[in-house]
């Protein structure tokens, strides 16, 4: 189990590297959930703040119709205080992406499911459960790492990247607008 996890902070790390995150924030050992790493320690740097923070990226940018994207969710806690994350089964993150046409995304769901022309969750889900906790405590951060072929017709979309919490509590989602591009007939530059 430990030799696996080494490997898995191993990947995860360059991941984040490459996604401009550190080395640092991928190393330790805890609890898996789901698709998210081990809770690990924020590098000595990081400014102290008071509210946990949300963070997202993807690669390959641009995006493209038919390839392999990676979406990475961070969850960091900067602040002298312990947060304890409730989820719901069965993953704790999820990627949308929907229509510019769709209606204004409220809170962190679309108004309509059939607003959405993709979700990580739907190809992803594990088999449904009881909800899990997450325990951050002060100076702690985690990432989830999620891995998938986007298969969607090339145009603009609503993203919306956001956490499955069980419970109301801050917003932990990230909103935007992003470009698909048509797939490449030869290697990508």
């Amino acid at each position: 189990m430990a030799r696996c996890a080494a490997a898995l902070a191993v990947v995860v790390t360059g991941v984040i590297a490459a996604l401009g995150g550190t080395a640092d924030s991928a190393r330790g050992f805890s609890r898996w959930l789901g698709d998210c790493g081990p809770v690990t320690a924020l590098p000595a740097r990081t400014p102290h703040a008071r509210h946990v923070t949300f963070s997202f990226a993807y690669a390959p940018k641009p995006l493209r119709s038919g390839e392999p994207v990676t979406w990475v969710v961070r969850v960091a806690n900067p602040s002298p205080i312990w947060w304890h994350l409730e989820f719901a089964a069965p993953s704790p993150a999820d990627v949308l992406l929907g229509w510019p046409s769709a209606p204004r995304v409220g809170g962190s769901t679309f108004a309509r499911m059939r607003d959405v022309s993709y979700a990580w969750t739907l190809r992803h889900s594990a088999d449904a459960g009881v909800n899990t906790v997450r325990e951050l405590r002060p100076r702690t951060a985690f990432t989830c790492v999620l891995k998938d072929v986007l298969n969607v017709k090339p145009g603009r979309y609503k993203l919306l990247a956001m956490l499955n919490l069980a419970t109301p509590g801050a917003p932990f989602y990230v909103r935007k607008t992003v470009e698909v591009s048509p797939t490449c007939g030869r290697p990508c530059e």
